[in-house]
């Protein structure tokens, strides 16, 4: 199991790094859309629909990545004064509820893209992109992030006294 952690570990770098060069390609296509509005005075068609796009996209794709590393947002004042078996407890609960969570909304996602498909839904503004498009990029995150809560519900079980933070290095 260790070793399957491992690589799904892997995985979500890649998406981190997707990620980061969607921020990396955003950046320079705004930049060189004030350039060309500012020199040719027309600039790149669509730069602002496909910016919200990249910033949309590079959350989800980052979002697994972020859970695995334990970097997500997360509120802990009970890891500041709570005893560890309720610490442990506690995590568990969230995992459980974050797995949940992520199912549920993985699954709406899914048949909300298939009947986009089904239907031919677009998104219409400056430019034209298949609604089902920006649908399963979400479905897809969902499912990455309920593989993660399942790595982390099983270290939790098989390494009781860890919290997850100290977990993640062991896997």
């Amino acid at each position: 199991m260790d070793r399957l952690s491992q690589a799904y570990g892997h995985l979500l770098w890649g998406l981190a790094i997707v990620a980061a060069a969607l921020i990396g390609i955003m950046l320079v296509g705004i930049a060189a859309d004030v350039f060309l509005r500012n020199v040719l005075v027309s600039g790149i068609r669509g730069i602002v629909e496909y910016t919200e796009f990249g910033l949309y996209l590079s959350v989800i794709l980052a979002a697994p990545w972020l859970l695995n590393r334990g970097q997500h947002i997360r509120a802990d004042l009970l890891g500041q004064f709570g005893p560890r078996p309720l610490l442990r407890v506690v995590d568990v609960l969230a995992d459980a509820l974050g797995l949940a969570v992520s199912a549920i909304v993985a699954w709406y996602a899914l048949q909300s893209a298939i009947e986009s498909y089904a239907i031919g839904s677009v998104v219409r503004r400056t430019v034209e992109i298949p609604e089902w498009m920006l649908i399963v990029p979400l479905a897809v995150a969902m499912l990455l992030l309920c593989g993660e809560f399942v790595f982390r519900l099983h270290r939790s079980i098989m390494h009781p006294d860890a919290r997850h933070d100290d977990v993640r290095s062991m896997a």
